[in-house]
C-alpha cells in the first residue's frame, strides 16, 4: 500500500516537464551539452543561499529547487536545466547541487533535489 501511496503522490507532485542536458565537452571555447532529457518535476522558484558545490566554504544564491522522481538521473553541477516557460524567469539555468533525497515514509516520496542557479 505504501508503493502505490507513493506512486499516487508522485504523480501529483512531478507535473512541470524540464530538459535536463549534462556538460559533454569543455573546451577554451566553450562548453558543449548532450541531448536533453525531459524529466517531469515539481519546482520552487525560491531564492535563498546554499553551500556552493563541493565546496561548502563557498556560498551560492540559488534561484530555486527542482525535485522528480528518484528513478531519474542525478544531474552533475554545472549541468544545465531549461524551466518551464510559464514560470516567468530566466529558463535556463545551471546547477548548483543535487542529490537523492530517501525519505523512506510514503508521505513524501523518494526523490531527486536539485537546486538551480
Amino acid at each position: 500500500m505504501v508503493s502505490s501511496m507513493s506512486e499516487k503522490l508522485a504523480t501529483l507532485w512531478f507535473t512541470h516537464e524540464v530538459e535536463l542536458q549534462g556538460e559533454e565537452i569543455r573546451t577554451a571555447r566553450g562548453v558543449t551539452y548532450g541531448p536533453p532529457t525531459v524529466v517531469k518535476a515539481s519546482i520552487n522558484m525560491q531564492s535563498r543561499t546554499v553551500a556552493g558545490g563541493s565546496d561548502i566554504q563557498n556560498e551560492v544564491v540559488v534561484a530555486g529547487t527542482l525535485n522528480w522522481s528518484a528513478d531519474g538521473p542525478i544531474p552533475a553541477v554545472g549541468s544545465v536545466v531549461t524551466l518551464p516557460a510559464k514560470f516567468g524567469a530566466k529558463r535556463q539555468r545551471e546547477v548548483v547541487t543535487a542529490r537523492l533525497a530517501d525519505t523512506g515514509t510514503g508521505l513524501t516520496p523518494d526523490h531527486v533535489e536539485v537546486t538551480i542557479q
